[in-house]
């Protein structure tokens, strides 16, 4: 069945609200800092929009092969884990021909290697697939399988800090607190921004732009971003 008025709209709406969750989730991760420590409102916000954008990618690829759009069924079998709905999205979009890109090419090495993104799609993945309800499983008496969505996303953080020499020894001196965060805020928001401005290039240049260029503007908000922007643009 091909693409009719009502799956345009609905796919718009769709990649709109995607669009805007992350971007107020980037908000939330900005706030972040040595006096406020609520993680969860950007994971709530990224997780979901991160979901969305990825399964609004793999939709208009599933109807460029199949021609159709999956059931609610099989959508569902995609599920809520933002690191296989990525690598679903590698796999299925970063076609041979779209790797002659230069542009897609550096996307796909960055999507499949970068260690902060792998850090930060673990956290997304872990709260979506069932971290937000980490208390009420803790009450409930059953085995989170892992730290609770604050302490993962700490520990991403920590990582960052112990891999740049000069970042671990301001561990050493609590009045640095402050600059520590200011440093590796804009390391989260340049991998976030990096990964989403690859999903929204493949709706104007990989293999479903066929159908995906209706919707450029829906995702220009990070389409558009140019490397002296990442990692600095305000969101709040």
């Amino acid at each position: 069945m091909p693409i009719v008025a009502e799956h345009v709209v609905a796919l718009e709406n769709e990649l709109r609200t995607a669009v805007r969750l992350l971007e107020y989730g980037l908000a939330a991760l900005q706030e972040i800092d040595a006096a406020n420590d609520f993680y969860q409102r950007p994971l709530l916000l990224l997780a979901s929009g991160s979901e969305r954008l990825c399964k609004c990618a793999l939709l208009l690829s599933f109807e460029r092969t199949a021609g159709a759009f999956p059931t609610q069924g099989e959508l569902k079998k995609w599920g809520h884990d933002v690191r296989s709905l990525t690598e679903a999205v590698r796999q299925e979009c970063f076609t041979t021909d779209y790797l002659r890109i230069p542009a897609a090419a550096e996307d796909e090495a960055f999507l499949r290697s970068d260690a902060v993104l792998q850090g930060i799609l673990a956290c997304l993945s872990d709260f979506g697939s069932g971290g937000r309800y980490y208390e009420l499983d803790v009450i409930s008496g059953a085995s989170p399988g892992g730290p609770s969505p604050d302490v993962a996303w700490m520990n991403l953080e920590m990582t960052i800090v112990k891999a740049d020499s000069s970042l671990a020894a301001m561990l050493h001196e609590p009045s640095a607190l402050g600059r520590i965060y200011d440093e590796i805020r804009p390391r989260l928001q340049m991998a976030l921004e990096r990964y989403l401005r690859a999903l929204c290039r493949l709706f104007t240049l990989g293999p479903i732009s066929k159908e995906g260029r209706r919707f450029s503007g829906a995702v220009g908000a990070f389409l558009f971003l140019r490397d002296d922007q990442l990692g600095v643009r305000r969101y709040a």
